[in-house]
């Protein structure tokens, strides 16, 4: 969490000042689906949106985070306890749709996805870690909340590629837009 805090601060810090551009600071829920639904329950993360204008209506995006899942199940009276852990580190492009103080958008990202598993099953526990693919596309709503402060909410689906599987979820995320 410390690492995602100094990214924050340094793209604050070192960006110029420009219309449009801006970091979104958001909260959420990720709703797991097909089979990666039947495994683990709703989730939740914490991500940072850095985006740059590069024509009217179109900027460019770059996103971290971290999505957390867990799942529990019994077996032989032992809870066999599984938590997922993503650290994304996605590029990708912003579409805005007319201009004011209400401003839709949809979007799309790719790039990777730090995942983390970690088993725990008899008081004992394994855990691994690995890189992968993923991409997500969606929408979202912009909302003047103060002369420079937005409201951002958006909806997104996203899939990680995993080995012979993908763990597919959609995300609800909502938080404050500070123009740069």
């Amino acid at each position: 969490m410390k690492k995602l805090g100094a990214v924050l601060c340094i793209l604050i810090l070192f960006s110029g000042v420009s219309f449009g551009q801006g970091v979104s600071i958001m909260g959420g829920l990720t709703f797991p689906t097909g089979d990666f639904g039947d495994l683990y329950d709703t989730g939740f993360g914490l991500k940072g949106t850095f985006e740059y204008p590069i024509s009217p209506g179109l900027g460019i995006t770059g996103t971290t985070g971290y999505l957390h899942w867990s799942t529990s199940e019994t077996f032989f009276g032992e809870s066999l306890d599984i938590t997922t852990t993503s650290i994304p580190l996605l590029g990708g492009v912003r579409y805005y749709f007319g201009a004011g103080d209400l401003l839709p958008y949809v979007n799309a990202e790719l790039g990777l996805h730090i995942l983390s598993v970690k088993a725990e099953l008899f008081g004992e526990s394994e855990s691994e870690s690995e890189t992968e693919f993923g991409f997500g596309v969606g929408g979202g709503l912009l909302f003047a909340i103060g002369p420079n402060l937005f409201l951002d909410a958006n909806a997104k689906y996203n899939s990680i590629s995993t080995e012979g599987t993908s763990l597919d979820f959609i995300s609800l995320f909502v938080g404050v837009r500070i123009p740069l």
